[in-house]
């Protein structure tokens, strides 16, 4: 689905989706800034009275009154799409619903910045969680038209560029080396009120919509790209750049897939040397088995030892954790948190594999990442109907969450994962499209 518009006619056809869905774009342009102290503070000291909390009630108002359903949808691909979608959110309430119970040990256990009391905890966790998916909904619902579909993406991406620049503004004269990082914390905390991995997380999955429209409409808008590439910079999470290269090759390769075999291999052998050259030595002694002293536990930053060696130690002798996991912040209540010499008190695993196997089992993870393995197989096949950059783009945006999941990051609703949704939406949404070509064909 090509979309090489003159600039007047993106503008016009921007505005026009605007006009016809404002609080859809109201949200998605706030979202990102969601727990800011602009957007986080109760108004009129009504708790859970967040200017961010009523974007997203006016947009489930708006998308009442236009004909929003929850069980109304127009394609078979539609209703298996909002079928996972719920069994995703009865999941997440689930696992929150067993921690829910379990408040008064979690409030013990982690007294940092935990919610003072249950009714806090189920709005901060809960119902913010909620919050965030809701776009999914309206999206997959109500966004058919291929201008529509095109609307919302540059919605997307303007929120993106919108929250890369402030980041840029309030971070490019930080100092970052070594323990100054925590001067970045500081500052990214007092005015997104997240930590520098989570603004990074938010950037990255940016960075792969932005390449694929640059790639789709023309060079002319490859700065977009370039702006959510030093965002990420000044971000300097680790985990995010090395997710989001590896996202951005993933586009590139499937985007000239009709190309020369030719410009396969040069991107194949980039993807090789880009490899050697950021693994670090001691990495690539572990992989090659060297005789020097590193072990896993140096390869990933000590997690190994402080948190994951002694979670699946214990999951090992609990057969009914390992299965169903301890619920929401399941990290938080295993015996490993308390018990285990110099075990890093984190609220979360540092890995979002381990961590949802923590919180829900492998009755949850299993089929999570078969689900997962089949959709995105689906996704590919229309991929390579569409044979759009946009569209590898915004599937590159799920490639670098997974990869970038390795090292943090969660699976349920966080701040972390929110922009996901409406990109998720999108992608059904663009895939979509390809029944009209099969049936023209």
């Amino acid at each position: 689905m090509s979309h090489v518009l003159p600039g007047n006619q993106l503008l016009t056809n921007f505005l026009s989706v605007v006009i016809k869905h404002p609080f859809l774009f109201i949200v998605l342009l706030a979202m990102p800034f969601s727990n800011s102290p602009l957007f986080a503070h109760n108004l009129a000291g009504i708790t859970g009275m967040k200017p961010f909390n009523l974007f997203v009630v006016g947009l489930v108002i708006f998308w009442f009154l236009k004909g929003g359903n929850l069980t109304k949808f127009s394609t078979k691909g539609d209703i298996k799409a909002a079928m996972f979608f719920y069994l995703y959110i009865v999941m997440f309430m689930f696992e929150f619903g067993r921690s829910f119970l379990n408040y008064n040990v979690l409030a013990i256990r982690f007294s940092g910045d935990f919610p003072t009391s249950s009714f806090s905890f189920l709005l901060s966790y809960c119902i913010k969680g909620l919050l965030f998916t809701f776009s999914f909904l309206y999206i997959l619902q109500l966004i058919k038209t291929p201008r529509e579909i095109f609307g919302v993406l540059i919605m997307l991406v303007v929120s993106f560029l919108f929250f890369g620049l402030f980041s840029i503004l309030i971070s490019y004269n930080v100092q970052t080396v070594g323990l100054l990082r925590n001067n970045l914390a500081a500052v990214f905390n007092g005015y997104f009120g997240m930590h520098y991995n989570s603004v990074a997380t938010i950037i990255m999955l940016g960075a792969p919509v932005t390449f694929g429209l640059a790639l789709e409409l023309g060079k002319r808008y490859f700065f977009l790209f370039a702006i959510m590439l030093l965002a990420l910079f000044f971000a300097s999470s680790r985990g995010a750049l090395g997710a989001a290269g590896f996202s951005l090759l993933f586009v590139l390769f499937f985007s000239t897939a009709n190309s020369k075999s030719t410009g396969k291999l040069l991107i194949l052998a980039f993807v090789t040397l880009s490899a050697l050259v950021l693994f670090s030595g001691s990495i690539i002694s572990f992989i090659i088995g060297s005789e020097s002293e590193v072990n896993f536990d140096q390869v990933s930053n000590g997690r190994w030892e402080l948190m994951w060696a002694p979670l699946f130690a214990e999951f090992l002798n609990k057969p009914s954790a390992l299965t169903f996991g301890y619920g929401f912040f399941g990290m938080v209540q295993s015996d490993a948190y308390i018990f285990a010499r110099d075990f890093f008190q984190a609220s979360h695993a540092h890995n979002a594999y381990i961590n949802l196997l923590v919180d829900a089992g492998l009755i949850v993870l299993l089929p999570f990442l078969l689900t997962f393995y089949f959709l995105f197989k689906k996704a590919l096949a229309a991929g390579r109907l569409l044979n759009s950059p946009i569209y590898y783009g915004l599937l590159g945006s799920v490639v670098a969450y997974m990869v970038a999941a390795f090292s943090g990051r969660q699976f349920f609703p966080t701040l972390d994962n929110m922009m996901l949704f409406p990109i998720i939406a999108l992608i059904v949404a663009y895939a979509r499209t390809t029944h009209k070509k099969r049936r023209i064909a």
